[in-house]
């Protein structure tokens, strides 16, 4: 008598290995999906630290200034004045492309959504390729001491928000 596997065997056998393969490819769509997501969730944090780093600059960039003009505020263009354009209480935009004037105007947030040239470079500029991002700074003033800054990115299509909130103080 010779052994050997049963034909019930190799069904069995056949079987198994077709419901992990199965089970295995229906996981795929998933991973790749997560995947997108946590992309998305990566450049949204970037872009709110650098929206924050972007109006860290233009505090700064005030220090600097009252080197020369004392009496050049070291919020000037961040709090709700903003130059009688806009109210950064309400939200305002900003990207590297208005950090060249001495005195940035930052203009009213508008739903407006960022751009990215070939290098990868975000702004509002309207030649550029159109992304699903849009970037809002809100700033308030409390009690005279610091600026409370919080930077929101929104992205479609599932209507997410990544938030990033910071004190600035005057430390000069």
């Amino acid at each position: 008598m010779q052994r050997g596997f049963s034909i019930l065997e190799v069904i069995i056998t056949i079987f198994v290995i077709i419901v992990g393969i199965v089970g295995v490819y229906s996981l795929v769509p998933r991973i790749v999906a997560i995947s997108f997501a946590n992309k998305d969730k990566f450049i949204a944090s970037q872009l709110a630290k650098e929206g924050m780093e972007l109006t860290r600059n233009i505090r700064d960039s005030n220090w600097l200034e009252q080197i020369g003009n004392p009496a050049n505020l070291w919020d000037e263009g961040l709090v709700s004045d903003c130059g009688g354009v806009c109210n950064c209480l309400s939200g305002c935009r900003i990207d590297y492309t208005m950090l060249g004037a001495p005195d940035p105007v930052l203009p009213v947030y508008s739903a407006a959504y960022l751009n990215i040239d070939g290098d990868g470079f975000y702004s509002y500029s309207a030649s550029l390729t159109q992304t699903k991002f849009q970037r809002k700074i809100t700033i308030s003033k409390v009690l005279n001491q610091y600026l409370e800054v919080t930077v929101e990115v929104f992205w479609q299509p599932d209507n997410s928000v990544f938030t990033v909130k910071e004190r600035l103080y005057n430390w000069r």
